[in-house]
């Protein structure tokens, strides 16, 4: 949400984060990355896995290497009890009661340094509750939480100790909830169904893009070369996006069995890149490529594309967990002036939104591949179409969803918090 930050001083703003990875260094000056002094597994799962163990296997894909692959497989008997208690894990469900949460010396020291008013967190599991609500204890900062997507309607189905994790994670948070001066929810949409179901206020806001930097790159012509080319550009995820983004490739490389020359071109982070290279590859159709890391270039990428991609599983899982998710990409996609297709389950928010405002081509029923083959065929061969859903949509997000329309509301927020603790005004 560094969007969201943006124009707050640098000085005044510090993370605490626990991916290496993702954490993210253009708003603040200040950054605490959690070790397993803070956050780590219980006995007897510390000796299975570790924090170490995860960002060795990144570091790995970082350097192009894959553990899946043969030539990375070793097997040893650590391995082999990996593998035996993930299985377990997956059987009998509450693996969150085993991950474990203090405040190290080094926090404490790095929290009292700064001192901190508020604390603005986003929960996702029993353990990031626990932190934030530990980090405000030791700081007397008040609390505001942001909820990404509804991971709380979930919580509850795995094995059989999952039920009673869950309930246990459905009390603290809404303890968090109640202890919270304000509550933010991704969209409208979630706001709304969490303001029924928990009986407490919650205003939205999402990651926004300056308009400027998207739109100033944007389509201008809808002239198709000798080849329709589809993009997505964003992460990939195996609970999330994976299995659709596969029948979107193989359908489009069947538009070749009826005349049309179409690809798909995947743009990621290099260490999703380099975990699946092998299974989004085919030859001159579909190709997975590293995203470049300037923002312009990135625009480019997206103006530049006949089509671009989003996708959502449909498994039952997908559908709950990001019903009401809201991705960055989203409002830069609609900038761009590309047509969007969405491959989505209809109960999500975002396919709702799409079909009432006409800013996307929705493909919103799980279908075969030649069947989704021929909606495809459908979108390309309706240029009017296209062009009318971009438009929308870039009219849509600069009404809506831009960084000048979204982040004065949200700096007004954070302000309101410090009129009763005004030293960091």
């Amino acid at each position: 949400m560094t969007s969201l930050f943006t124009g707050w001083p640098k000085g005044r703003i510090a993370s605490i984060y626990w991916d290496q990875f993702k954490v993210e260094k253009g708003v603040c000056e200040k950054y605490y990355m959690l070790t397993e002094q803070e956050m780590g597994w219980r006995f007897p799962l510390r000796g299975i896995f570790s924090l170490k163990d995860r960002q060795e296997k990144k570091q790995l894909l970082l350097n192009g290497e894959n553990k899946n692959d043969p030539n990375h497989l070793r097997p040893t008997l650590k391995a082999m009890v990996r593998k035996i208690g993930k299985y377990l894990i997956r059987r009998i469900g509450g693996l969150g009661f085993m991950v474990k949460v203090d405040i190290s010396n080094d926090l404490a020291d790095w929290i009292y340094a700064f001192k901190p008013d508020v604390i603005y967190g986003t929960p996702t599991s029993l353990a990031s509750i626990s932190l934030i609500e530990k980090v405000a204890n030791l700081s007397s900062a008040s609390i505001i939480i942001h909820v990404y997507d509804d991971w709380p309607s979930i919580v509850e189905d795995g094995g059989i100790l999952q039920e009673f994790y869950g309930k246990k994670t459905t009390q603290a948070f809404v303890h968090l909830l109640k202890r919270s001066v304000y509550r933010f929810a991704i969209c409208e949409e979630m706001a709304a169904e969490f303001e029924q179901r928990y009986s407490m206020e919650f205003l939205s806001f999402h990651n926004c893009p300056d308009a400027l930097v998207w739109f100033k790159k944007s389509r201008t012509a809808f002239k198709i070369d000798s080849k329709f080319v589809f993009r997505f550009i964003g992460e990939i995820y195996s609970g999330g996006n994976t299995s659709v983004l596969q029948e979107l490739s193989l359908a489009i490389a069947c538009l070749q069995r009826i005349g049309i020359d179409a690809s798909l071109e995947i743009f990621s982070n290099v260490v999703t890149v380099n975990k699946f290279r092998n299974e989004f590859n085919i030859k001159n159709i579909v190709s997975i490529n590293k995203v470049p890391d300037d923002s312009q270039e990135v625009a480019s990428l997206y103006a530049s594309a006949d089509g671009l991609i989003m996708a959502y599983n449909f498994d039952e899982y997908s559908a709950s967990r990001f019903r009401f998710s809201m991705p960055t990409k989203f409002p830069t996609y609609l900038l761009s002036g590309t047509p969007v297709v969405l491959y989505a389950p209809e109960n999500l928010a975002i396919t709702q939104r799409a079909i009432s405002q006409g800013i996307a081509y929705v493909i919103h029923q799980h279908m075969s591949v030649e069947q989704l083959s021929n909606r495809l065929a459908a979108f390309i061969g309706d240029r009017q179409l296209r062009i009318n859903m971009a438009s929308k949509g870039q009219q849509y997000a600069l009404d809506h969803l831009i960084a000048g329309v979204m982040r004065p509301r949200f700096h007004k927020v954070l302000r309101n918090v410090l009129d009763v603790n005004p030293r960091l005004l």
